[in-house]
């Protein structure tokens, strides 16, 4: 048999199963091997397309052949530079075999250079089911359960460096992919084709993202809680997630899980001595404004200001951090009728380039203009 790529099926245990994954070649003098050759010797784009038409209709009847023809086509037009054309060609290779890895390859590096990212992930979603349907082949009878074993293996290492590229390509994808629901829906294809992905935690945070662009609190809470119960270690996804409860101020029960997960982080932070001086301080932070912000949303705000005050300084290097929890801080004393302490605050953080910047602004003339009052209970 000739072989115009690596082989993924094994020619001395015989046909490949339906749902296996396949791979071009013909028996060597086959009228299929005979015309492939010839082709292969075509240098003019014209003609070579007229051949591996021609090749195509030939040979219809064999689905094998006709998806190589199509492959080929798709290859051929992906040079040229008419990407549609590709795509249509490589579409048309899939339906005659689902299974092609190569064409799936293809395809995935069409949608790349097309910048479709939503036909990259799906492309290379179709392609990991391609390859998960190695392990899922039955034994053939005259196999023994020994030879079978390494034969699956032997087919799952042809295909790994395939199925690492369109892991790595899915991946990009998503990060380049700007709409935030198109992001979120490229994340879960994501997660279920590659369940195991090194690229889990780092997927599910732009997904998250995403959902707090969108302020999507009903996403967040089930798309977050499976990334946390698939990543409960990974303190930068805990963070994000608490992050976006904290925001989410109809719902009682998500700002106290932000400062669940906020006090988790911290606990996490404390102890990963990966973590530089400044960048544990401004997790911790972090985390820290998480929790006094959900209790100051929570009307707790006497709660809230430890928390708060603790957070400022370990965020006085990140303008947008440290305009939040100043203004979060300064809001709790207001909330309590401790003027003087507020006004303090607020003197710091009218000067801080950040979000809260005008609020605070707006705040420190409302605390100038009150007149002192009985300190509010809490």
């Amino acid at each position: 048999m000739k072989l115009f790529r690596t082989a993924l099926c094994v020619a001395a245990f015989g046909a490949c199963a339906a749902a296996q994954v396949v791979s071009f070649g013909f028996p060597a003098g086959s009228p299929e091997d005979q015309a492939s050759d010839s082709i292969a010797k075509e240098n003019d784009l014209q003609k070579k397309l007229a051949l591996l038409n021609d090749f195509v209709q030939k040979f219809s009847s064999n689905p094998v052949a006709v998806a190589y023809g199509q492959w080929q086509i798709a290859q051929a037009y992906q040079a040229a530079g008419d990407l549609k054309a590709a795509r249509a060609a490589g579409d048309r290779a899939l339906a005659a075999e689902p299974n092609a890895m190569d064409v799936l390859v293809a395809l995935v590096n069409i949608s790349q250079q097309a910048k479709d990212n939503a036909a990259t992930v799906m492309y290379a979603t179709k392609a990991a089911a391609a390859y998960g349907s190695i392990a899922l082949q039955p034994k053939p009878e005259a196999v023994s359960a020994a030879d079978f074993e390494s034969m699956v293996k032997g087919q799952q290492a042809s295909a790994q460096s395939a199925y690492d590229f369109v892991q790595g390509a899915a991946f990009n994808a998503i990060v380049a992919e700007q709409a935030p629901e198109a992001r979120v829906k490229m994340a879960q294809e994501f997660s279920a084709a590659f369940p195991a992905s090194s690229y889990s935690a780092a997927v599910a945070q732009y997904a998250i993202m995403s959902l707090l662009q969108s302020s999507d609190f009903a996403g967040l809470s089930t798309y977050g809680e499976q990334a946390i119960k698939d990543n409960p270690q990974n303190s930068a996804l805990l963070l994000m997630v608490s992050q976006g409860y904290s925001q989410d101020q109809k719902s009682s029960a998500h700002l106290e899980r932000a400062a669940v997960y906020a006090k988790k982080v911290t606990v996490l932070a404390q102890a990963d001595s990966s973590l530089s001086p400044e960048q544990k301080n401004a997790t911790i932070g972090a985390a820290k404004s998480v929790i006094g912000w959900s209790l100051l949303r929570q009307d707790k705000a006497a709660a809230a200001i430890p928390e708060l005050k603790d957070a400022a300084p370990m965020l006085k290097s990140s303008p947008d951090d440290y305009s939040s929890v100043l203004y979060g801080l300064a809001f709790a004393y207001a909330r309590l009728n401790r003027l003087p302490e507020a006004k303090a605050v607020l003197a710091e953080a009218v000067n801080v380039t950040g979000p809260y910047q005008e609020l605070s602004r707006e705040l420190l003339q409302k605390v100038n203009s009150a007149k002192p009052a009985p300190a509010r209970k809490q």
